[in-house]
Order: structure tokens, then sequence, then C-alpha cells
């Protein structure tokens, strides 16, 4: 299983009206981008990223066997690629997988 991160844009400019399925994101110029589609490679998690000033960088948005979940709290990225460890390590991996199976036995440990 291969992750991945993609850049959404600036989180500024573009968080507050991020919602799952978007394809676009404003640049800092204001013009509206295409996001690029998934390389067909990454068929684990995708973590969509967003960049506040200063050059820190926020997963913003977590997509994962057909479910796209917009994050309400977003996570600095140096947190979320440590959580992103192998999928049998994951423990994002394992919430997303007991999230989608219902089974909450997976996600205790």
């Amino acid at each position: 299983m291969r992750h991945g991160y993609m850049y959404n844009g600036g989180f500024e400019k573009n968080y507050s009206s991020l919602k799952a399925g978007m394809t676009t994101y404003k640049s800092s110029e204001g013009e509206v981008r295409p996001l690029p589609e998934w390389p067909a490679k990454v068929d684990g998690i995708r973590v969509s990223y967003m960049e506040k000033s200063g050059k820190k960088f926020y997963a913003v948005r977590v997509q994962f066997d057909g479910h796209d979940i917009v994050l309400k709290n977003p996570v600095l990225l140096d947190t979320i690629r440590k959580l992103l460890t192998t999928p049998e390590a994951s423990r994002l991996a394992r919430v997303l997988r007991a999230w989608h199976t219902n089974d909450s036995l997976s996600i205790q440990g």
C-alpha cells in the first residue's frame, strides 16, 4: 500500500471553503487552479495539505478507500508524517479502517 501527499493551495485562501470532493483551489494570485489527479500507484491514504504563512504545512483532507474527509482540526504535516508509517503500524490507517468497517476493536492499543 502506497500513501501520498498533495498540495492543495495556501491555507488562508482555501481552507474555509474546503469541502469533500473539491477538485480546484485558489492560487496566491486568486486564480482557480485544478488539483492534479492522484497517481494510480497511490492506493493507500491520500493526504491533502495546505501551506500556512511561515512555510508551515498542514494536512487538511484525508482520502482512503472511497472516503473523503475534511479535517475539522488541521494537523501539522510533521505530526501526520509520523503517523503514516507502514499500514500495519499507522494508527491513522487503523482508525480509518475501523471507521470504514465499524470495527472499534482494531483501533485499541
